[in-house]
Order: C-alpha cells, then sequence, then structure tokens
C-alpha cells in the first residue's frame, strides 16, 4: 500500500501582548497649569503679592514731620488827623500885625513804622504888597518845621514815625506890619491846603526783627 508521510504540523499558540507598564515621572508646571490652571494662576498671584510687599516695606527705613498753619500777613500804614477835613486855622479881619493859631495833632495808626512829611499845595493869594508869613512848629518835640512866606512851604519832611507816634503841629499865619502904605492888601484873602504824607519805611528782613 502506497502511503506518504508528511511533515508535522505544530501548532503554536500565541498570548495577546501586554503593552508594558509606565512610571509616573514627575509632574511638571506645565501639566500642573493643564491638569489646574485657575488654582496654579491664583497661588502664582498670592506669590507675587507677597513677593511685593516684602520689597516695598523692607527696603528702607522712612521717617516724616509735619509743620502746618505757616500764616503770613500784611500790616498797615494808617494815620489820624485831629481836625481830618477841616482847616487847621483860620483868620479873618486881619489888619497889619495881626497873628492867628491853631493845632493840629498827626497820630501813626497803623501797624508799621513810616517816613512822615507835610505838603503845601493849592495855595491862592489876593495879597500884593504884603506876603503872609507862616510858621509851623512841631510842639512835641519843640522843633520848627517851617517859618517863610505862605506858599513857599512846597514839602518838609518830618522824620521816620513808629506806630502810634504822635506828633502836635502848631500853625500860625502873621499879617506882617510893614511900615509902609499897605492899604492896597485890604479886604484880601489866601488859602492853601496842607497834607500830610505818610510812605513804608525801606524793606528788610524781617528774621533779624524776629518777626
Amino acid at each position: 500500500m502506497f502511503h506518504s508521510t508528511g511533515s508535522p504540523v505544530v501548532l503554536i499558540h500565541t498570548a495577546p501582548a501586554i503593552p508594558p507598564t509606565r512610571t509616573p515621572g514627575p509632574i511638571t508646571m506645565f501639566h500642573a497649569i493643564i491638569r489646574r490652571p485657575r488654582r496654579l494662576l491664583a497661588t502664582l498671584a498670592l506669590l507675587l503679592a507677597a513677593t511685593g510687599v516684602a520689597l516695598g516695606s523692607g527696603a528702607s527705613f522712612t521717617s516724616a514731620s509735619v509743620n502746618p498753619s505757616n500764616t503770613f500777613s500784611s500790616g498797615t500804614l494808617t494815620q489820624s488827623n485831629s481836625k481830618a477835613g477841616a482847616a487847621v486855622l483860620t483868620a479873618s479881619n486881619m489888619k497889619p500885625g495881626d497873628t492867628k493859631s491853631g493845632t493840629v495833632t498827626i497820630t501813626n495808626t497803623g501797624t508799621l513804622g513810616g517816613a512822615f512829611s507835610v505838603t503845601e499845595s493849592g495855595v491862592d493869594s489876593s495879597f500884593t504888597t504884603t506876603k503872609l508869613q507862616l510858621k509851623i512848629s512841631d510842639t512835641t518835640t519843640g522843633t520848627d518845621v517851617y517859618s517863610g512866606p505862605l506858599g513857599a512851604l512846597g514839602t518838609k519832611t518830618l522824620g521816620d514815625w513808629a506806630k502810634s507816634e504822635s506828633h502836635a503841629y502848631k500853625f500860625t499865619i502873621t499879617f506882617p506890619e510893614t511900615n509902609t502904605d499897605q492899604n492896597a492888601d485890604q479886604n484880601k484873602a489866601a488859602t492853601a491846603t496842607f497834607t500830610w504824607n505818610a510812605t513804608q519805611l525801606a524793606a528788610k528782613d524781617l528774621t533779624e526783627s524776629g518777626n
């Protein structure tokens, strides 16, 4: 009997492949941001804020002091006139040889010292042969300010006055007798205006005077 023998068949059973197990590596900031971005960002913000406070408050020493209510004011330069707005003296019905006097008191009522003076202005006289004579005396100091013809006074300085300083002045007008014919000066008249002036003294460094 004919027969033949084939090659033996070997059956190999293969098991399914098992994937290799991965060992978890360290979690990086990138992975953390992807997994929980809001929590990580909040943590970073807190860290940055804390760092800023530490740097701002502990970097140097500081100190402060205050000088409040520094005030500044100006002074005043004013005066009082015992006959303000009125004549120092008037004389009527005069004849050669007559005199007439009047007084006035000027006071520095301001808070500042001032340089005082008196000025004659507006002189109008119809006397022709005789010039009326004017004399002004400071009765407070006993000195004469002026003595001469009415209309020739101009401006006379009276000195530097401190605050509250006061001076009394005597004005005397004289119709001089010349021992000549003065009939041309009958029924004549003369007028004049006297102005009291005050000007501030030179500016200075008030620190030196303690003001």
